[in-house]
């Protein structure tokens, strides 16, 4: 597994100046200059580093989201430790508050012994590093690409609810309102047929599966006009539980 040792932390995704809150432009290190002499990247420079600082950990967070999903532990727990053992250099010294929070979660999630732990845990991690943003004014890269298309089919339902998945995460991880009601209203979309999905299962299990796959319709139907983000938080818990009890029973 190629874990993306995190440089940065997700705090320093923002670009440019923090009007509203008088923070100041976030920078990469000073870089040498001619001859060797240090020197200071024009801000057209810096706002490109940003971005390419902002693509590279929202990879990451994402890959971990997954990872968790598939009940992949040890992955997890890889890029929440990168997550909380990273220092960054003193431009983000502004956000000291929120980044020793980010931290602080990510230590725990690194610190999880099982899944059902990791599964509680990481929604702390999103949520530190979404007051984080808000508070820097970080504006993260957030798709515009829709969900697959619902051919009724077990693949593409399959896909469907990955992208559900991945779009609730980035919304507590941004935080977008409009990214949490995009994949909410995927996963209170039709269950996925196990029958196909899980046939080497038994008839136990796929009956088990069924009643998860109801209880995360009912979930996501209830929270599609919610607008806080503890709350998004408590329900993306929820919904990645039922998730990681169903890889369970599928495998």
């Amino acid at each position: 597994m190629r874990l993306v040792v995190l440089v940065g932390t997700l705090a320093a995704c923002g670009t440019g100046t923090n009007d509203r809150a008088g923070k100041p432009a976030l920078a990469p290190s000073v870089e040498s200059g001619p001859g060797g002499a240090p020197r200071t990247p024009a801000p057209r420079e810096r706002a490109s580093f940003q971005r390419l600082h902002m693509t590279e950990r929202f990879a990451d967070l994402l890959q971990m989201e997954r990872a968790l999903v598939a009940g992949e532990l040890d992955v997890v727990r890889e890029y929440a430790t990168a997550l909380a053992l990273d220092r960054t250099d003193a431009d983000l010294a502004a956000w000291s508050a929120e980044l020793a929070q980010m931290r602080e979660a990510a230590l725990a999630l690194s610190e999880a012994r099982d899944v059902a732990t990791a599964v509680r845990r990481e929604p702390v991690l999103a949520v530190a590093c979404a007051r984080c943003h808000l508070v820097a004014g970080a504006q993260l890269p957030i798709s515009d690409a829709g969900p697959p298309p619902d051919d009724g089919t077990t693949s593409m339902r399959m896909a469907r609810h990955q992208w559900a998945a991945d779009r609730l995460w980035v919304a507590l991880v941004a935080p977008s309102g409009t990214a949490w009601r995009d994949g909410v209203a995927v996963l209170a979309d039709p269950p996925l047929p196990f029958d196909e999905l899980a046939p080497h299962v038994s008839p136990d299990a796929r009956t088990r599966m069924a009643e998860l796959s109801l209880r995360l319709r009912a979930l996501a139907d209830a929270e599609q006009s919610v607008d806080d983000l503890d709350r998004w938080a408590a329900t993306y818990g929820d919904a990645l539980e039922i998730c990681a009890a169903c890889h369970a029973l599928a495998r």
